[in-house]
């Protein structure tokens, strides 16, 4: 048996007796100030004792969870200490966009992260580094990521959320700081689907896209003209 089970049990068990023990004792004395000192401590530890065992069941239930995600996941790597490194060797990414991861999901499983960081993009992978993963951060290929929406249910999730799915059958619900972030992101997830199908998607349709933003309002013009230069290579 799953251990938040037995809390629940025990939880409950308590919660029933002081519910009973309360009401026999409300019965025979009609009102909670005749209650004795101690039928007064037995009802309220007894009631007090399983919302305990009901927090303990939470807790144990979520930790489950998070191993249930966190213990196979091969995307989840160590940070290496880069600190005796040759800068000049290691890797740059090509771009640094803020997130907050909010969730990772596996199946039925949900780990509530709430926690904020970085996606690292570089040329055919990226990296997810928040401070909850606590030393290591999360790695795919772009070709990894199969799909994405913005709905969370029937709800629609603002502009610069996102929640894409990934092929070891995981998902991640992400918030970026920036539209623009997002938009580079799910460019390059689709260009590296794009070369498989041979089709490619032209610097001048890309400048189309981000000056629809510009005149919707969604981003400004600074983000526009740093996209523009991005594109044209200036």
């Amino acid at each position: 048996m799953k251990t938040h089970w037995i809390y629940i049990f025990i939880g409950w068990c308590l919660f029933m007796f002081g519910m009973f023990y309360f009401a026999y004792w409300m019965d025979y004395n009609g009102w909670w100030v005749a209650f004795s000192s101690g039928e007064k401590f037995t009802t309220i530890f007894s009631i007090g004792g399983s919302i305990g065992f009901f927090i303990l069941a939470y807790k144990s239930y979520k930790k489950q969870n998070e191993s249930v995600i966190f213990d196979d996941l091969d995307a989840l790597k160590s940070v290496s200490n880069d600190e005796d490194k040759d800068e000049s060797k290691q890797v740059k990414p090509e771009d640094v966009c803020s997130i907050k991861l909010n969730q990772i999901r596996k199946g039925d499983n949900t780990t509530e992260i709430g926690s904020k960081g970085v996606i690292n993009l570089y040329n055919d992978n990226f990296t997810i580094d928040v401070k909850k993963l606590n030393g290591k951060i999360i790695e795919y290929k772009y070709d990894d990521v199969i799909s994405h929406t913005q709905k969370a249910g029937i709800m629609t999730m603002e502009p610069n959320w996102m929640w894409f799915y990934t092929s070891d059958e995981r998902s991640y619900v992400l918030q970026f700081d920036k539209i623009t972030d997002k938009t580079s992101f799910v460019d390059k997830c689709k260009k590296l689907s794009d070369k498989k199908q041979t089709t490619k998607v032209s610097s001048a349709d890309e400048l189309k896209k981000y000056k629809e933003l510009l005149d919707s309002n969604v981003i400004t013009e600074d983000e526009f003209e740093k996209k523009k230069k991005q594109l044209l290579g200036l």
